[in-house]
């Protein structure tokens, strides 16, 4: 019988707490035991230590000297540096994929827009798949600039405020305005308009930042600095 490696269970226990936060199965703050973690799964520790150390390293979990690992609090502070560089990040990883955008690729980005216009025409709107085609469409376009460092960046901190976006496409709004960015992205696109589709998309993750603060706003004034 062939062993399975200690990494691959390692991914698996990262994935299940990836899926846990972003769900938000567990909570900003909350401990995660590494023991009970491990009884639960029913994998032994060190399988469930690398998991910690990598999810440490991308910003999900923090680990609190003689206390142990926290899912991490995100605070307005994080959201200004996390989003200000997403929005350079995004700007540049588009402006050197345009060039690399042909028709196949225009398709695709149709499709997923498409996609997106009937999540949001949905009642409720199906905000998970919503967040999914987002992230879907933003990266085929960063693959084209044929940046992978930039791609891995941008990924990461999508990670870190994925729990948080999903908290702001659930107002009607929200989501509403964001669908209204991406078919305008993809418009400028066709059109060959280079400059209108980076600051485009640049406005697209501003506008993400400013209603992100003001949720944080609302909890901010119901006691909870930190979401």
């Amino acid at each position: 019988m062939a062993h399975i490696k200690v990494e691959s269970i390692s991914d698996e226990v990262k994935k299940y707490l990836e899926r846990s936060i972003f769900s938000g199965k567990l909570k900003p703050g909350e401990q995660i035991k590494e023991q009970e973690l491990a009884q639960n799964l029913g994998v032994s520790r060190p399988p469930i230590r690398e998991a910690f150390k990598v999810l440490e390293a991308e910003g999900l979990l923090v680990r609190r000297p003689h206390k142990g690992v926290f899912v991490r609090e995100i605070d307005k502070k994080d959201l200004w540096e996390i989003y200000t560089l997403k929005i350079k990040l995004y700007g540049m990883g588009t402006e050197l994929a345009f060039e690399n955008i042909d028709p196949p690729l225009v398709k695709k980005l149709e499709q997923v827009v498409e996609r997106m216009d009937r999540c949001c025409a949905s009642d409720p709107p199906e905000i998970a798949l919503y967040q999914r085609l987002n992230e879907q469409f933003h990266d085929m376009i960063l693959e084209a600039s044929g940046h992978e460092r930039l791609r891995k960046i941008v990924a990461t901190l999508h990670n870190q405020v994925k729990r948080f976006s999903a908290r702001s496409l659930s107002k009607p709004e929200h989501i509403k305005r964001s669908c209204h960015y991406h078919r305008k992205i993809l418009e400028a696109i066709k059109r060959g308009h280079k400059r209108a589709t980076v600051q485009l998309t640049e406005e697209h993750v501003a506008e993400a930042l400013k209603l992100l603060n003001s949720l944080m706003d609302k909890n901010w004034k119901k006691g909870n600095v930190k979401v």
